[in-house]
């Protein structure tokens, strides 16, 4: 599998190197990478089955939690949040999806020998479609359980990837003390590397001007606590995606606060210093 998995990789990336940049490839290709490394470790903390479906409902958790585990740590990489409801999810949808894509397979070799004309199937793959997006709807208005502004460097991700490599070996054998301690070193080793990063930042002090378009905004940071000066703005929700949440994320700061200044003023003063928005 890794021969063909390596082979494929290879292959799109003669015709267009810029993948191995995109986060897309990335992500489906650790996906199948942990599917192949997790799985059977996973599968065999399961009972053992009694049931055909029963055997089916375990190798499909088996595959979801090995693909979710595998791409996590890039996940949070690139796009800074998690979703504990997620988990439950891919269970449910997953399934779900494969069963769309066989049936549009069949759908499609249907029409090609011209058996286009069966309103019934048709009407019926509308409505299982129409309900799995309404599904994936449901599951997204957990707002509660999606965790934001997560940061995670190149210096983490490579140690959360690491801790993954071995948690094969640690799940295979939990007594073992050999793989207790490659997996307890490594996973040591992010919780160090990643508390001296939020130490860092937290006794960092800085004043930065971001700027959206026209629009100047000031922030000043004194440790874990910013301050945003700006304009009141119709594209505020733009700025805090744009601006503020990703300061806030490699900042690793929760706690800012957001100082308005009217619209037709050039300067404001902050603890007896000057700052200009021109």
């Amino acid at each position: 599998m890794l021969h063909s998995l390596a082979l494929s990789a290879f292959i799109l990336l003669i015709f267009d190197s810029n993948q191995l940049f995109d986060v897309g490839f990335q992500l489906s290709y650790v996906a199948v990478l942990g599917i192949y490394w997790l799985t059977n470790p996973i599968k065999n903390l399961f009972r053992k089955p009694m049931f055909k479906a029963e055997k089916v409902f375990y190798e499909i958790s088996a595959m979801t939690f090995a693909a979710q585990i595998a791409t996590l740590p890039l996940a949070i990489y690139y796009f800074h949040q998690f979703s504990f409801v997620s988990i439950i999810a891919n269970l449910l949808i997953i399934p779900l999806s494969e069963v769309i894509i066989v049936s549009s397979l069949l759908m499609v070799v249907l029409i090609a020998f011209g058996f286009s004309n069966i309103p019934i199937l048709y009407k019926a793959f509308d409505i299982f479609v129409e309900y799995i997006l309404k599904l994936i709807h449901w599951f997204s208005n957990f707002e509660s359980l999606m965790t934001r502004n997560i940061s995670l460097n190149i210096f983490e991700l490579s140690l959360l990837l690491l801790v993954i490599y071995f948690l094969k070996f640690f799940i295979k054998d939990f007594f073992n003390p050999r793989n207790l301690l490659r997996f307890g070193f490594c996973l040591l080793a992010f919780f160090v590397v990643r508390i001296s990063f939020n130490l860092y930042q937290y006794n960092k002090e800085e004043m930065l001007v971001h700027g959206f378009y026209k629009e100047k905004i000031v922030s000043i940071k004194d440790k874990d606590h910013v301050i945003f000066w700006m304009k009141e703005n119709k594209n505020e929700d733009k700025i805090r995606d744009f601006v503020i949440n990703p300061y806030l994320t490699s900042s690793r700061i929760k706690d800012f606060k957001i100082n308005y200044i009217p619209a037709d003023s050039e300067a404001f003063v902050y603890r007896g210093k000057h700052y200009d928005l021109k």
